[in-house]
């Protein structure tokens, strides 16, 4: 089913967004146009709607037209496993919380040209609870593609981001000590409803059976329907917390969809952002789990073998 667009979503509510946002009570909307920010199955925690905003404000005692792009995340709107999910297991009020908070103070510790991801611009936490974002399209970025994965030159510059990210976090946990308890929970957690428990064993369960089927991998998969029951906890006890390691805030979910890259006229990356922050957690840089996603699940197949 398409996403359509919520009547919420209308001139008067992003003429609120622009004026808190942009600080100037003079912004008056003149048109919008909205549209699904992804395609079907790039994302998978959210409905993303992309508004063009057409405004005029005043400047030096004329009235102006501007145009801006933004992006307005909300929780799923199909009744579901997914959107009960998510809701539960509060990702989004996480995200929020970083884009708003933390993630806006290590952007600002940094060069603009060395930013981290585009800035958040509001939140609202209920009816419904969304998160209104930076627009990168406008600017050159653009995701890479999911099924061929990240070439060499993708994955130096997605790494090299991820160092900042991981850096910049060192930084604003020294200065500000209460951010290391705003991050504590990650994907993998008792905390979590024992419904994110089943969901995970679950989709183990069904890699397992769709295994069989794999030239080579029955034993394989024989291994892995054995771990079904424990691949949560195994998890769990993977990423535990220790105050003795060198800590940071990890991203959590640092796949080739939650990043973005700008090219020059060659088709050559040279820039690279990160898009979606959703399971944060404070732990060790050190362990090798840490940058396996990217690894392992956003590489070009040639250049995963060559590592391994």
């Amino acid at each position: 089913m398409a996403l359509e667009t919520p009547t919420w979503l209308n001139l008067c509510f992003m003429e609120k967004i622009l004026r808190k946002s942009e600080n100037d009570n003079s912004i008056q909307v003149i048109d919008i146009f909205s549209k699904p920010a992804t395609n079907k199955g790039d994302n998978y925690t959210s409905d993303m709607i992309r508004v063009n905003v057409e405004y005029s404000r005043d400047q030096s005692g004329r009235k102006i037209t501007e145009k801006k792009s933004v992006i307005v995340k909300m929780l799923p709107s199909v009744e579901g496993i997914r959107k009960n999910l998510v809701a539960m297991s509060r990702i989004f009020n996480t995200e929020m919380l970083m884009m708003t908070d933390t993630l806006d103070k290590m952007n600002k510790l940094i060069q603009p040209k060395y930013r981290l991801s585009g800035k958040g611009m509001y939140v609202q936490e209920d009816n419904p609870i969304l998160l209104v974002m930076e627009d990168l399209a406008p600017l050159g970025y653009r995701m890479a593609c999911r099924h061929s994965g990240l070439d060499l030159d993708h994955c130096i510059l997605a790494l090299r981001g991820l160092a900042r990210f991981h850096a910049t976090s060192v930084a604003i946990c020294e200065k500000e000590p209460n951010q290391k308890q705003m991050y504590s929970r990650g994907m993998f957690n008792l905390a979590h409803p024992s419904e994110m428990r089943g969901f995970f064993s679950q989709g183990v369960k069904q890699l397992a059976e769709e295994m069989e089927n794999w030239p080579g991998m029955k034993k394989y998969a024989e291994k892995l329907a054995k771990l079904v029951d424990h691949t949560y906890n195994i998890g769990i006890d993977t990423c535990k917390f220790s105050e003795n390691e060198f800590n940071v805030i990890n991203h959590g979910d640092c796949w080739v969809n939650n990043m973005m890259f700008k090219y020059n006229d060659d088709g050559k990356p040279i820039d690279h952002v990160f898009v979606s922050i959703i399971y944060h957690k404070r732990s060790c840089i050190s362990s090798k789990h840490k940058n396996s996603l990217i690894i392992y699940h956003s590489l070009y197949s040639d250049l995963k073998d060559s590592i391994y």
